[in-house]
């Protein structure tokens, strides 16, 4: 397993393996990612596969990409929006809160990898006071899909992350 990091100013990420070897490896380097938010950076559980929201200027941008990255060929078209995003347990699909016409996080997806068809509709939040966004549970096991306002919380389902692909909130 590795321990990622980013230097900060230019959005370069580097992985180390958690074993204590010393050896730094880039996960992606260059100016293109500058701006990488690593609070918002989901793995596989093979670690694999990565799910990176990155933001600039005109907004946040989802790239999926294998690891560590040794082409510039993504694993998915890149998704704007994005708000929050969270693999399944077998690294096939990534599920993600995204901005709605309003500019609300209100819309959660799920997308196989590889899938042609692109991202499909899991959830749609339509009380506007609320805004969503995807979470794992602390044990790792399942997917929580969550509506928030300043002064409530709620959970829409805890769903098993092992097989997410006929899932429907």
């Amino acid at each position: 397993m590795y321990e990622y990091s980013s230097d900060g100013a230019s959005g370069d990420v580097w992985r180390m393996r958690r074993d204590g070897a010393a050896r730094r490896e880039p996960v992606f380097v260059g100016s293109r990612f500058h701006g990488a938010d690593l609070a918002r950076m989901s793995l596989t559980p093979r670690q694999d596969a990565g799910a990176f929201c990155v933001e600039n200027a005109s907004g946040s941008t989802l790239f999926l990409s294998q690891l560590p990255m040794t082409s510039s060929k993504w694993l998915a078209d890149p998704v704007r929006d994005v708000v929050s995003a969270e693999w399944s347990s077998d690294g096939k699909n990534v599920v993600f809160s995204q901005l709605g016409a309003d500019k609300r996080p209100s819309h959660v997806y799920i997308l196989a990898v590889g899938d042609a068809r692109g991202p499909r509709l899991l959830y749609e939040e339509q009380d506007t006071r609320f805004v969503v966004d995807v979470q794992r549970s602390k044990n790792g096991r399942f997917l929580m899909v969550n509506s928030n306002t300043p002064t409530t919380s709620k959970v829409h389902e805890r769903v098993s992350l092992r097989d997410l692909s006929d899932t429907v909130f």
